[in-house]
Formats: C-alpha cells, sequence, structure tokens
C-alpha cells in the first residue's frame, strides 16, 4: 500500500514537473458587475488552419500627422482666420460643432481675395461625409489651387444670419509638406501601474524653432493625463507617467494626444497628432501549459483569474524548418466563464497535423489570454514553446 501510494506521488510530481511555466504577473479585479455576470457561461472551442499568418506584435507604434486643427467662432471668421501651409495643394474642412449650417467663405491671400470655388481645384459643401466627431451633412471642403502656392491664407466670411456663437472646426491637411508630425509610444499594450513612454518630433529636412509643445495621455471618458516633456535632440521630445486607472474600458482605445508649433520664417507652423494604445487591467493570468495527449493532439493551460468573467485563450501550433524559420500552421481558441481563483481550459489541434510532421519540429506560442468583461488582452506569452517541453 505504502509502496503504491509512493509511485502515485511520484507520477503525479513528474506529471506536474512536465507542464510548461509562464511567466507571472500580478493579478487585479475591477468593477464589473453585471456586465460580466451576463456575458455567455456556454464553453466553447474552436480550431482552424492557418497559413504563415504574421502573429507578431508591430516593432513600433507610431503615427503621422501632416495637419492640425483649430476651432474658430462666427465672429472670428468675419474678422478672418490665418491658416499656414508648407506646401502647395492643402486641403482645408470647415465642420459645424452643433450647429447645422457652414457660412459662405472667401480666401484671402496678400493680393486676392476669392470665392471658395474660385480657390479650389476640388470642392465640396454639404455632402456626406463620415466622421463621428460632426455633423456628417453639414460641412465644406477644398483642396487649394496648386498656383496659390502656399504659406499664409485667411478665411473670411461676410455671413450675418447665423449666431455669432456659432463655432467651427477648422482642420488643414498639409499632404504634400516635408514636415509631419509622428508620436509614438514605447509598446502598443499596456497594463495597470505600467510606464509608458511617448515620443513627440517634428520632422523634416530642415530644423525649424520650436515655439510650444504639447502632449497628454487621453482616457476614452476624456480625462487626461499632460506629460512632462523633455527634449531629447532637435525637434524631438519624450514624456513618460504612470498608469494607474482601474475603470474598465469596454475595449476602448486609449491616446497620447500631441502638438506642436515652431517657425518657419514668420509662418508659425503647426502640427497635431495622436498614437493610440490599448490599456487593461491584469484581472487574470496564465500559469502553466501541459500536453496532455496526442491522439488527439490535447493541452490542459492553469489559469488564475482575478474577476468573475468570461476568458478566452488563444493559441498558435507552429512548425520550425531547418532555417529556423517558423511557419503558423493551425490556431485555437477556447473559452469559458470562471469565478475568481484558479481553473483549467483545455484545448485541441487536430491530430493529422501531429501526424505530419515530427514532434520535434512542433511548438505552441502566441498564448493569449482575453478578459471579455474589458474587451481586452490581459496576458501574452508570444515565444513559441517546443511540445516536448510541455510533457
Amino acid at each position: 500500500m505504502k509502496l503504491n501510494h509512493f509511485l502515485w506521488l511520484s507520477f503525479l510530481c513528474f506529471s506536474q514537473a512536465q507542464a510548461f511555466k509562464l511567466p507571472d504577473q500580478e493579478i487585479s479585479s475591477y468593477e464589473c458587475g453585471k456586465t460580466c455576470d451576463e456575458l455567455s457561461h456556454e464553453p466553447m472551442h474552436l480550431e482552424w488552419n492557418i497559413n504563415d499568418q504574421n502573429f507578431k506584435h508591430p516593432l513600433r507604434n507610431l503615427q503621422k500627422s501632416y495637419g492640425y486643427k483649430k476651432k474658430a467662432t462666427l465672429e472670428e471668421l468675419r474678422k478672418g482666420v490665418v491658416v499656414n501651409t508648407l506646401a502647395p495643394r492643402a486641403i482645408i474642412r470647415i465642420s459645424p460643432i452643433s450647429g447645422s449650417h457652414v457660412p459662405i467663405l472667401r480666401l484671402e491671400t496678400k493680393s486676392h481675395s476669392l470665392s471658395f470655388q474660385e480657390a479650389s481645384s476640388l470642392y465640396s459643401r454639404d455632402e456626406a461625409f463620415a466622421d463621428a466627431d460632426y455633423d456628417q451633412n453639414h460641412h465644406t471642403v477644398l483642396q487649394l489651387k496648386e498656383e496659390l502656392g502656399a504659406g499664409q491664407f485667411k478665411l473670411v466670411t461676410d455671413e450675418q444670419s447665423i449666431s455669432t456663437d456659432e463655432t467651427f472646426v477648422i482642420s488643414v491637411f498639409d499632404k504634400y509638406s516635408n514636415a509631419y508630425l509622428t508620436v509614438e509610444t514605447n509598446k502598443d499594450e499596456y497594463k495597470l501601474n505600467d510606464k509608458i513612454i511617448a515620443t513627440i518630433t517634428l520632422n523634416d529636412t530642415l530644423d525649424y524653432p520650436v515655439k510650444d509643445v504639447f502632449a497628454s495621455i487621453v482616457a476614452p471618458n476624456g480625462d487626461s493625463i499632460p506629460l512632462n516633456l523633455t527634449k531629447t535632440k532637435s525637434n524631438q521630445y519624450k514624456g513618460s507617467a504612470q498608469l494607474h486607472s482601474k475603470k474598465n474600458d469596454f475595449g476602448a482605445n486609449w491616446y497620447v494626444e500631441a502638438a506642436i508649433s515652431a517657425w518657419f520664417g514668420d509662418q508659425l507652423i503647426t502640427r497635431q497628432g495622436h498614437a493610440a494604445f490599448s490599456y487593461s487591467i491584469p484581472s487574470a493570468k496564465l500559469i502553466e501549459i501541459e500536453k496532455v495527449s496526442t491522439q488527439p493532439l490535447n493541452f490542459k493551460a492553469m489559469v488564475n483569474v482575478a474577476n468573475n468573467s468570461r476568458y478566452a485563450l488563444q493559441s498558435v501550433l507552429y512548425y520550425k524548418d531547418s532555417q529556423g524559420k517558423f511557419h503558423p500552421l493551425s490556431t485555437s481558441q477556447t473559452a469559458n466563464w470562471f469565478t475568481s481563483g484558479k481553473h483549467a481550459l483545455e484545448f485541441t489541434f487536430d491530430k493529422n497535423i501531429y501526424k505530419q510532421y515530427d514532434q520535434q519540429s512542433l511548438y505552441l506560442g502566441y498564448f493569449h489570454l482575453v478578459d471579455y468583461g474589458q474587451l481586452k488582452t490581459v496576458y501574452h506569452y508570444d515565444e513559441p514553446v517546443k511540445l516536448s517541453e510541455l510533457g
């Protein structure tokens, strides 16, 4: 009896030792309540073949901007609102924020006063324009004629029929300019207590004297965290902040918003832009992955969750060729609703794949754990692991 008990314990320890331990992370709960409780409690498993898709994170989270926006009231437009461009054929758009009418405008240069139709090579007024921020059916858009060149222009109206308090957004897209703003974050996904580093750069072959630069982190609810920026080299600035929010954003992105203005002769050139990133509360983690059987090819993942919610695990089966390159063969997704604590998620791959390749050339990786309560990935480990290391 003692011998049998000893053998059972030895077998249990050996089996546990074969499971692949994943890097640890601290988990944290958040307020979810009814939203999480009403998520599906039905287990789900899907598996399908794939062909050499790229499952790597992007190397850089960087966005470019050749434009800027400014607000102006009708009273300011009557006096004249200045816009600056660095290249011909800039695009200008005027949209009302709350009203339903854009006044008739003209474009003034140092030597001409032209109607928008006369000044434009392309012109649109009050046509459907998909933009969630403004009324889709009320706007004026024009592309300046090439012969007008670049520089300083003034937008002017003589209209008296609408309220002087009406406010408009003027968007300038200097699409043929060499000067553009880049907004970059050091990652594209962040979790609670992570440090975000943002880099703001005005790019051009010329070195513009910078007048002002500003950047902030903007949450989905509109909360803003200003970044203290430090100049790192000519026309480049960096800022950082710790992310402490425990508010569930239900899948919405956060943003780094930035603006920079610089002198080009007597013109003040402005560029504004943003970079989106994902932010989540690490409500769950993977503890270990174990191969349960080969016929069929079954695996078991142990997870530890802090919130009552529905969780899904995606993983990818790879083949490693003789050159050391990994080729995705199949992906699996399994999901279930869990209460807080430790649970097992089991998933399967097509046994025929296992038969087609030498076991030493098969790897499992791209472990992404999603919390449906947040609609966010809350844990990931991308490195492929040889099947022989999984039991």
